[in-house]
Formats: structure tokens, C-alpha cells, sequence
């Protein structure tokens, strides 16, 4: 069957969700508590940055031939070799296992302080891992069922967080 996904929901919402996580909002006041509002401006520009120069460089390896299915592994194993594409691979897969370990514990984290009024309770321990273990069962089945269910729930989840983040400003 051929891929279904578009540059929407392939690309933008995914990279959205995970731009826009709860790692941003729950590290967000840290950040301009030790460096202020103007320090945490320069540590968005520099990623920004960072960001830009890795996007062109990609999009340069891109145009110059035919792309086949592996994604940013393919591109990197083409450009600068097998080894170096593994290495970047197993990086990238363990920095994505070590999100979702965040992204868990900021749900939970959320989710008990909607909850408990006390969620730094000893006692919500057990149902935080809970939570965190039923949301992560329900994240493998997506995944193996496969990428057309992913993008359905992803463009939820995106119409959710867009939706939070106008009530915030409006609030």
C-alpha cells in the first residue's frame, strides 16, 4: 500500500506536538526564572538557529537525487555513509525513548495535580505510574497498527493543544 501521509500530517503536526510539548511548558518558567525573559529569548533564537541550518542542509541533501523510504536515516546513510547514518539512528532512537519517558512523566505530573490537589503526595506514586503505564500501552497499539491511525490521533491531539493554548491567551 502506498503512504498516505502528506506534508501535514506526515511533517508539520508531528513536529508541532513534539516542539509544543509538555517538556516546553513544564521546563518553561525554570528557564526564565535562572535566566530571564530575555536569555530564555536568546536560547529560542539559537535553537531557531540551529534548527534553520539543519532544515537547509537536509533539504540540500534532499534535491540532490531520488529520496526512498528510510527518511532522515536514508539521507544521512547516502550523504556521509552507513556508519555514521547508524550511529546518528541509534542517537536519535534513544533521545526519541528518552521523551517519551518525559512526556509521560509531564502527563502524569498534569494529570495528578488536576486530580490530587497534594499530587507531590507519596501516595500518587503508584497511580501516577499507572497512568503513565496505560498511556504508553495505548501508544504501542497506535504504533502497530500503524502510521494512518497515528496521523488521525495526532491531528487530535494537535486540534486539543492549539485549542488549550488559544483558551490560555484568551484566559
Amino acid at each position: 500500500t502506498r503512504n498516505q501521509l502528506n506534508s501535514i500530517n506526515g511533517c508539520y503536526v508531528p513536529c508541532l506536538l513534539n516542539i509544543l510539548g509538555a517538556i516546553l511548558y513544564l521546563r518553561i518558567g525554570f528557564s526564565v526564572g535562572m535566566m530571564g525573559m530575555m536569555g530564555t529569548l536568546g536560547i529560542f533564537c539559537v535553537s531557531q538557529g540551529i534548527a534553520y541550518l539543519t532544515i537547509s542542509s537536509f533539504s540540500a541533501i534532499v534535491t540532490n537525487g531520488r529520496m526512498r523510504g528510510g527518511g532522515a536515516y536514508y539521507m544521512i546513510s547516502r550523504s556521509l555513509g552507513p556508519e555514521m547514518g547508524g550511529a546518528i539512528g541509534v542517537v536519535f532512537f534513544a533521545a526519541n525513548s528518552v521523551g517519551i519517558a518525559f512526556y509521560m512523566q509531564g502527563f502524569t505530573d498534569t494529570l495528578a495535580s488536576i486530580i490530587y490537589l497534594n499530587d507531590q503526595d507519596p501516595s500518587t506514586y503508584w497511580l501516577k505510574l499507572a497512568m503513565a503505564g496505560s498511556c504508553l500501552t495505548v501508544e504501542t497499539v497506535i504504533a502497530i497498527v500503524g502510521s494512518g491511525l497515528y496521523a488521525k490521533c495526532a491531528g487530535l491531539l494537535n486540534l486539543i493543544q492549539t485549542g488549550s493554548i488559544a483558551f490560555a491567551v484568551v484566559a
